[in-house]
């Protein structure tokens, strides 16, 4: 094998190198970006269908009583001593 032989194996071989190392990063590339997109569209969908919060009041004796929502707000506090 001469000289030149050699030289040009070594450059073929540094080429697949760089080509296999290429391909692995763009199949990770495009790997990471079907998660990332999945993981976007789980967080709308999360953020979406959430339920909407249950507030609960509780007395002095620790039992819990719904809060029910007003027609009207709440000028005096006459309504909430009854």
């Amino acid at each position: 094998m001469t000289m030149i032989d050699r030289k040009l194996l070594e450059i073929k071989e540094r080429m697949q190198f760089y080509r296999d190392n290429y391909r692995r990063g763009a199949s990770l590339l495009i790997f990471f970006f079907v998660v990332i997109t999945m993981l976007i569209v789980t967080l709308f969908y999360e953020v979406l269908t959430q339920p909407a919060p249950a507030f609960y009041a509780s007395t002095t004796a620790g039992e819990l009583v719904p809060i029910e929502a007003m027609d009207s707000p709440n000028y005096s506090s006459s309504p909430l001593i009854k």
